[in-house]
C-alpha cells in the first residue's frame, strides 16, 4: 500500500502569527451592492477561514449604510469555524447611504478592551466598500487620524471606480494599505491580498 500524506499549511499555526484583533467595516451601497455585498462577505469568511477561530487572531465586523451596525465584537468568541461563517452570511446589506467617518468611529470603539479588544495586540481595520463613502473627505480624514493615534491600523478595499480608490487614500496612514481589486478578482484573492498586506515582514 502506498499513502499520501498532505500537510496543509495554515496561517492560523500559531507560532508563524502575531496576536492580532482584525475587525471588518464593510459597506455596499453601488448600482451592483448585491453582488458587491456578498463578494465582501465571501472575501471575510476566505480570511477567517485562513486564521481560524481558536488562536491568535480574533474578528470583529461593522456594516455601515447611512449609520453603522456591529454584528460582531471580539469579546463575542464563536464555538466553530461554521458558527462564526453563518454569522457573516447572515449579516444584512446596509442601506443606500454610507458614512465611512462614522463607520471608523464606531469601529474605533471596537477595539477598546471593554469590547474584548487585547492590549498586546496588533490591531487592524478592514474597510471594504464599493462606491465613494457621503462623509466629506476632511470628516473621514478626521476619524481615521483618531485611530492612527489609538495605533489601529487601516487597510482600505475599494471594489468601486477611481473615487472611490482616491477616498480610499484618504483613511489610510501607510499609502501601500489601499488593496485595489480588480473586477476579476474572486474572494480568496482579495483576502489573500490582505493578508499579505498584513503579515509582510512577520515571517
Amino acid at each position: 500500500f502506498q499513502f499520501l500524506l498532505v500537510i496543509h499549511c495554515s496561517y492560523s499555526l500559531d507560532f508563524n502569527v502575531p496576536k492580532m484583533d482584525v475587525a471588518f467595516a464593510i459597506s455596499a451601497t453601488a448600482f451592483q451592492s448585491d453582488s458587491n455585498f456578498e463578494k465582501m462577505q465571501d472575501t471575510v469568511k476566505e480570511f477567517v477561514d485562513r486564521f481560524g477561530v481558536h488562536g491568535r487572531v480574533h474578528y470583529a465586523l461593522v456594516t455601515f449604510g447611512d449609520r453603522p451596525t456591529i454584528h460582531l465584537q471580539f469579546i463575542n468568541k464563536s464555538k466553530s469555524l461554521s458558527t462564526l461563517k453563518d454569522l457573516i452570511e447572515r449579516v444584512p446589506i446596509p442601506s443606500k447611504e454610507a458614512a465611512v467617518d462614522k463607520a471608523l468611529s464606531t469601529a474605533k470603539m471596537l477595539f477598546s478592551p471593554a469590547a474584548g479588544g487585547r492590549v498586546d495586540a496588533k490591531k487592524i481595520l478592514v474597510v471594504m466598500t464599493d462606491r465613494e463613502s457621503d462623509s466629506s473627505s476632511k470628516e473621514a480624514m478626521k476619524s481615521s487620524q483618531q485611530l492612527t493615534v489609538e495605533g489601529i491600523r487601516v487597510i482600505a478595499v475599494p471594489l468601486g471606480d477611481e473615487r472611490n480608490v482616491n477616498e480610499a487614500k484618504t483613511i489610510v496612514s501607510i499609502k501601500e494599505d489601499v488593496i485595489k481589486s480588480n473586477i476579476t478578482d474572486q474572494p480568496r484573492d482579495i483576502a489573500n491580498k490582505i493578508i499579505d498586506n498584513l503579515l509582510d515582514g512577520e515571517f
